[in-house]
């Protein structure tokens, strides 16, 4: 039964188009209110990017090494560790706090964790001394200008 309300407020949506064609439908989205919807939607996957999760994510086995962790497989163990903390604690997030508190308390207290988490990454990495058998971290992108040949 709902499953046809949906397609009903589409026939009703479709036919409220005045007009057919690309430019009719460039109209339907200079209308405030839609307008405000993809602005909104936009500025989502922006500040998505912001948040380096992706980031985190493509360039963890990398930063695992940089702190110690030695050999590939020490790398992605760790960033499936990664993945395993980051799912339960978004698990518990969603299931006891985020109805509790509301989501912009969330929102707040989940950035301010989240920069400070990656700040003390970014001091550990900076102040730790180097020993004689480990490198000190290169930045990213010159390990990718100047590729190490064997």
């Amino acid at each position: 039964m709902r499953y046809y309300a949906i397609t009903d407020q589409l026939e009703q949506e479709r036919i409220s188009v005045h007009g057919k064609g690309f430019m009719a439908q460039l109209r339907e989205l200079a209308i405030p209110g839609n307008r405000r919807r993809i602005i909104l939607g936009v500025q989502i996957f922006i500040f998505v990017q912001f948040a380096g999760s992706n980031a985190i994510n493509y360039y963890s086995p990398r930063i695992f090494q940089s702190i110690g962790l030695k050999g590939q497989n020490a790398a992605l163990v760790s960033t499936g560790i990664y993945a395993i903390v980051r799912i339960v604690a978004v698990s518990i997030a969603m299931y006891w706090f985020v109805d509790r508190f509301g989501r912009t308390t969330m929102l707040m207290c989940g950035s301010a964790v989240s920069a400070f988490c990656i700040w003390f990454i970014g001091a550990y990495v900076k102040i730790s001394p180097a020993t004689a058998e480990s490198k000190s971290p290169q930045p990213i992108l010159a390990q990718v200008a100047a590729p190490q040949q064997q």
